[in-house]
């Protein structure tokens, strides 16, 4: 399998715990992000199960943060559902709109990756 992949997203708090989604499309642009939990008790062949979902009317390109708390102008398709067990991730992941470009936005886990964003400690919340 070839997969060519652009953007990066990631996931950082405040000192309360309120999340904020952070997404860069590159040259892509998106109007759907969604949160997914990991693969911590899922068959091989299993989909990752949807735990949130956000959009928007109009696609949007370049860097932007979606908070939890107030995610306005996205609309919250299905409200944030994390997991139980704070050792387990949660992946975000844009939908980039279809204008033939990489078909796929690079997502970065609950638990921060080796880019810019922060890590996580949920057990803290």
């Amino acid at each position: 399998m070839n997969v060519e992949l652009s953007g990066r997203t990631g996931v950082s708090h405040d000192g309360n715990g309120n999340l904020s989604f952070h997404v860069n499309t590159c040259e892509n642009s998106t109007e759907r992000v969604d949160i997914v939990a990991g693969r911590e008790g899922l068959a091989g062949d299993e989909e990752n199960p949807v735990i949130g979902s956000y959009t928007l009317d109009e696609p949007v390109g370049g860097s932007f943060v979606i908070r939890d708390q107030a995610p306005s102008p996205w609309a919250v398709d299905q409200q944030l559902d994390l997991p139980e067990d704070p050792s387990h991730f949660f992946i975000v992941s844009a939908r980039p709109e279809d204008k033939g470009g990489p078909a796929f936005i690079s997502p970065g886990d609950s638990r921060g990756s080796a880019d810019r964003w922060a890590k996580i400690d949920r057990s803290a919340s």
